[in-house]
């Protein structure tokens, strides 16, 4: 996230955001294998690209790509670090689901929601394998979580109380 900070303050307008991935053969599997490198957590890796997005979109530096191509890496390289084919996904179902906790924290318990995103997000707003649609229901004893395309900003969203 200082690195991050400090991109924003030489006037970058575009990055990408890789968390490390320890492939074999390069020094940092002979690091890691020594126990002078240990690599995030898939969650924590998330989190972390979730900060680093929120700094870059606060000032306008437009991320390009989240997470490793699958199509440029051997699976069978891969031996340790946070690689998962939907990175980037993952990191927008996060988004997508903290904004979601904080509008819902305003309000009243009740049986469902209907919760709008701009064309083309509701997949990120469901989360990866629904994750976040469970997570919502359970956090807030939800029955029914309904998701809309609606034509709001891109990256914003909107609770109804059904």
């Amino acid at each position: 996230m200082k690195t991050a900070k400090k991109l924003v303050k030489l006037g970058v307008d575009c990055a990408r955001i890789y968390p490390a991935v320890i492939l074999k053969g390069t020094e940092l599997y002979t690091m890691y294998q020594r126990g002078e490198y240990t690599p995030l957590d898939l969650d924590e890796a998330v989190f972390r690209a979730k900060e680093i997005k929120k700094i870059f979109d606060a000032n306008n530096v437009t991320v390009l790509r989240m997470g490793l191509c699958s199509s440029d890496i051997n699976d069978a390289d891969i031996i340790a670090g946070a690689y998962h084919p939907a990175f980037g996904e993952l990191v927008y179902s996060r988004i997508y689901y903290n904004k979601a906790v904080t509008l819902l924290d305003d309000v009243l318990p009740h049986s469902g929601v209907t919760i709008a995103v701009s064309k083309g997000n509701v997949s990120k707003m469901a989360g990866h394998r629904r994750q976040n649609i469970r997570a919502l229901e359970e956090k807030f004893s939800l029955r029914t979580i309904k998701i809309v395309e609606s034509d709001i900003k891109p990256g914003e969203i909107m609770i109804e109380i059904n």
